[in-house]
This record gives C-alpha cells, sequence and structure tokens, in this order.
C-alpha cells in the first residue's frame, strides 16, 4: 500500500510548485487561476515560516497554551521527562513535553491528583491537542520579523516593511474570502498581482536565501524560479478577472 509523506519542508515545495504553475497559468489567460495563486501562495508562505521557525522545537510554531477547568495549561520543551508544576496562585500548569503526540498518563495522574475536580483522560488529549495546534498566519508572520528568527550565528528576521505588511494583510483578506466564499459578484483589482503576489514572493525569496534559517539544496534554484516569475508579473498585461 502506498503512503503520503511529507514533513514541513516538503510541504513548502509542493506548495511552491503548485504556485508556480498557477502563475503561469494565470499569466497566460486562465483567469480562474487567480483563486488558486492567492490560496497556494498563503499556503507557501506558511509552510515556509513554519520551516524558518521551528528548528528542532515545534513550540516555536505552536500556540502552547490553552485555558482548561480555570488553570492557564503550558507546554514546555526541554524539560524534565514527566514534570509537571501547578501554580495555584498564578492557576498555571507546566507540563514538559518533547513530542507532538506525547500523551503521559503519568501527568495526567499529577494533574488530577492537584487540581480540584481532576481531569478526565479525553479532556487531557483535548487540552493537548489545542497546545499543539499551529498558531495562527499573522502570528507567524510577526515572529518572522522578530528576534526568534535568530536561530543560528548567520540568522536574521524579515526586515520590516509597510510594503510586506499590507500585502501580507491584503492577501490574508483575500485568502479568507475565498475560503469562506458568500453569495456575491466579485471583481478583483487588477493592482493585487504588483501589490500583493509580488511583495510576497519577495518574502518567499528573502527567507529562502538571506535569512541563514533554510539549509536546503532546493533554495537557491528557488530562488532562480521566484527571479523568473516575478519577471513574468511585471509585464504589462490585464489583470482583472472579467465578468461573465
Amino acid at each position: 500500500m502506498a503512503h503520503f509523506i511529507t514533513d514541513e519542508w516538503q510541504d513548502f515545495l509542493d506548495n511552491f510548485d503548485h504556485l508556480e504553475r498557477s502563475i503561469s497559468a494565470y499569466r497566460q489567460g486562465n483567469q480562474n487561476e487567480f483563486k488558486w495563486m492567492i490560496l497556494t501562495l498563503f499556503m507557501s508562505l506558511q509552510s515556509l515560516f513554519v520551516v524558518c521557525l521551528k528548528n528542532t522545537d515545534f513550540h516555536n510554531v505552536t500556540r502552547n497554551f490553552c485555558k482548561k477547568k480555570g488553570y492557564r495549561f503550558v507546554l514546555c520543551s526541554n524539560w524534565d521527562a514527566g514534570k509537571v508544576e501547578v501554580d495555584h496562585v498564578a492557576k498555571e500548569v507546566r507540563i514538559s513535553t518533547h513530542s507532538r503526540v506525547d500523551r503521559r498518563l503519568d501527568q495526567l495522574a499529577q494533574i488530577q491528583a492537584q487540581l480540584t475536580g481532576g481531569m478526565t483522560e479525553a479532556e487531557f488529549a483535548e487540552m493537548l491537542h489545542s497546545c499543539w495546534m499551529l498558531v495562527d498566519f499573522a502570528e507567524l508572520y510577526h515572529r518572522v520579523k522578530s528576534d526568534q528568527m535568530k536561530q543560528f550565528i548567520d540568522s536574521k528576521p524579515l526586515p520590516a516593511s509597510p510594503r510586506f505588511d499590507s500585502a501580507v494583510e491584503t492577501l490574508i483578506s483575500l485568502r479568507n474570502q475565498f475560503i469562506h466564499f458568500v453569495p456575491k459578484l466579485w471583481e478583483i483589482s487588477e493592482g493585487h498581482l504588483q501589490t500583493v503576489v509580488v511583495p510576497c514572493l519577495e518574502i518567499i525569496h528573502f527567507l529562502l536565501l538571506e535569512s541563514g534559517n533554510i539549509n536546503a539544496p532546493e533554495a537557491r534554484e528557488i530562488g532562480i524560479r521566484i527571479d523568473k516569475l516575478n519577471s513574468l508579473l511585471q509585464k504589462d498585461y490585464s489583470l482583472q478577472p472579467r465578468r461573465k
């Protein structure tokens, strides 16, 4: 039986391949590809943000906390295995963890012993699931601009840029409108490729080749492909979807 196997880097490569095809198809006149171009651009950025930030610690890109039973549960990595600390004054429970599938029943037993009313195994699993969820796109973008990017000697964050901020904000809005499409006649501005797609491709280019957090043989070749895409998008052609 064949299995689908991937990781965060392979996910980025797959997303970028689809993005590249969508941009080329749109440039060749397929107006319907605008939607897929936006969706795959969003996915490409999100997966690359994860690659840049994660390093060896999932907690760099996950929520790490949630509120249950009146307490704030916090996951902590690189800590004593199986350790649980309950602060009844701060209403906080700190749990050591090192793996996405880490669900230690000995930790559950400690929580049950220290919390009034305890916690069922199902509640424990739900709490861990919530903590392990990926932070949202806007937060990932914030983190790639922060010192969280400084994971190696030559690492550096994405430079602050109002142009990048505006592009990402609009990308999120477009993506959400496509994902949660409501009945409407929607005309999309022809300027979005220059104000959204091109800057976002520049973000990808920087993260791949200048951030210092990507060490993959494909990075430079993808950088060349991005340069070609940007050159393609700079050409004068109509970007506005036609009404039927």
